[in-house]
């Protein structure tokens, strides 16, 4: 159903998705009928700055 290879079920199930990019998540979750939604908001204002950039 998912179209791939024994390793990448055996990292999905024992939860190292950090090997696998948001993308491929998503598709994942797609193929086994999840409705996937992103929701994006800004940082609090609290949070530090680093170069310009927003950092946690």
């Amino acid at each position: 159903m998912l179209d791939i290879q024994q390793p990448q079920v055996s990292d999905l199930l024992t939860g190292k998705v950090s090997k696998m990019t948001v993308d491929k998540l998503t598709k994942y979750l797609y193929r086994l009928g999840v409705n996937v939604e992103l929701d994006a908001k800004p940082m609090a204002k609290s949070r530090k700055k680093l170069h310009g950039t927003e950092v946690a």
